[in-house]
């Protein structure tokens, strides 16, 4: 059989199959098993097994002699065709926005679903933090940012079903790299911002930044980018239709007399001709950068957005993002976990805090090694105290990890590698006008240590010593 017949069969319902699978351990009866060469394993390798698990068929690049075997040019192609077919393609009814950059995908994504919401436009989101419905409901944890071809196809046909209009995508590198964005056609696609993180699998930026460019190259309406970022300068050259962001310069949407103050942000907003004076519970300049790219976003739709500035004093953060856990010490938990975002937190700690600034944060073990003592570098200028840590240490010693990250800290310091005992550590050392920040995790509740893995939510562990600190400070 040909490619072309199955897609055919399967889209008409001649053919009926169980699913669409590239992951041996979800083999099953009646499935379509896809073989991928992945980063790690290649699925040529798996199709005996999909053959006795009873697949319908299998598809691959090399020439294999098995029963309703189908060989393809590209399998990451094939399967993404797959998955659209099987599950059906909502690119006409379900508006999508594509974001993409280093850092602040999540709260983008999330501030275009809540303007959007609030004006009863009804956007869901899928990424970092899992897929929302409209009603800001989750309706599913998801693994990576941005899931596969086959699980994107599913999950846009859930969040149709459940009644979304639009929906808001964290674009990750590795995923535009590995063409998971296939059949994808999108009303608009944002660009945040790049600087170091996963050279791990990029090797170089410049590999880093060419797999973010793909997002510019896949169907859209409208590209957005930020135009206080390097490469975003380089992008708005090559992409010169697209609506400039910034918060230094006039561009199509750019923002003067900024303040920020620890209840949140003021500032003058223009887009285009127009002007307003705003105020928005935002905290830092990062997160004013956020939202007017999801102003940027929300005009890709075809709306104006000044129709949607009456949402903005009701805006919040998401989970994990600047998340104040109390007061006296101040106590943060934010998912800065890069170089860019541990500098662009601790600035705004700096700039708002009167005593000390308290700094926990590890490193994340298999991933670009690189960039660990540049971390520690950037927690040591903006911290009066450093607690070194662990954070998801995978198949790493945590050692090792924090013996990597040590050179680069020249500030007062302690290692404590039980994150606990470090978050504990901080905020016993803190007093009534300090901040500690605990950094890396945000919303996640689970700590990877390679063979397992066990609970552990830093917003519930900081309340806990943040509550025994507070009342102790009150009672003197």
């Amino acid at each position: 059989m040909k490619f072309a017949e199955l897609i055919q069969g399967i889209t008409s319902g001649h053919i009926s199959v169980a699913g669409i699978e590239h992951d041996s351990r979800r083999l099953r009866p009646g499935v379509v098993f896809v073989c991928v060469v992945g980063q790690h394993f290649d699925g040529h390798l798996f199709a005996d097994q999909a053959i006795a698990a009873g697949a319908a068929f299998v598809v691959g690049e090399r020439a294999l002699a098995y029963p309703n075997y189908v060989q393809v040019a590209n399998s990451r192609h094939a399967l993404a065709d797959l998955a659209y077919a099987y599950y059906g393609d909502y690119s006409q009814s379900l508006q999508q926005i594509g974001i993409t950059g280093t850092n602040g995908k999540s709260t983008t994504c999330y501030l275009i679903a809540s303007l959007l919401n609030r004006a009863a436009i009804a956007a869901g989101i899928i990424g970092t933090l899992g897929v929302f419905l409209p009603q800001d409901h989750q309706l599913e944890e998801t693994h990576n940012t941005t899931p596969d071809a086959v699980a994107l196809a599913r999950l846009l046909g859930k969040l149709h079903q459940q009644g979304a209009k639009v929906v808001a995508m964290e674009m990750s590198s590795m995923a535009l790299d590995q063409e998971r964005a296939r059949n994808l056609n999108f009303a608009g696609v944002i660009f945040t911002n790049l600087t170091q993180d996963h050279l791990d699998y990029h090797e170089t930026m410049e590999a880093y930044f060419q797999a973010k460019r793909r997002l510019f190259e896949l169907p859209h309406q409208q590209a957005v980018i930020n135009v206080d970022d390097p490469y975003g300068q380089r992008l708005a050259r090559e992409f010169p239709n697209s609506l400039t962001v910034s918060l230094t310069q006039p561009a199509r949407i750019w923002a003067e007399e900024i303040e920020v103050r620890a209840d949140g942000l003021s500032f003058l907003l223009h887009i285009d001709s127009r002007s307003r004076q705003l105020t928005a519970p935002l905290y830092g300049k990062y997160n004013l950068c956020n939202l007017l790219l999801a102003l940027g976003g929300i005009a890709c739709l075809g709306l104006d957005p000044f129709d949607f500035l009456g949402g903005i004093p009701y805006l919040r953060l998401p989970e994990g993002r600047w998340e104040v856990v109390g007061h006296s010490p101040t106590v943060i938990v934010d998912y800065a976990h890069s170089p860019d975002s541990i500098e662009q937190v601790l600035k705004l700690a700096r700039q708002i805090t009167k005593g000390q600034v308290i700094t926990v944060f590890g490193c994340n073990g298999n991933r670009d090694r690189e960039k660990r003592p540049i971390m520690s570098d950037k927690a040591s200028v903006y911290s009066d105290f450093v607690v070194l840590s662990s954070d998801n240490p995978a198949w790493e010693a945590p050692e090792a990890i924090a013996e990597e990250a040590l050179p680069g800290i020249h500030a007062p310091y302690a290692v404590e590698l039980d994150r606990e005992k470090a978050i504990e550590l901080a905020i016993e050392k803190a007093g009534p006008d300090d901040m500690v920040l605990i950094l890396g995790r945000g919303h996640e509740v689970a700590f990877n240590c390679g063979e397992y893995s066990f609970p552990f939510y830093d917003p519930e562990v900081a309340k806990r010593y943040w509550e025994k600190r507070h009342y102790k400070l009150q009672a003197r």
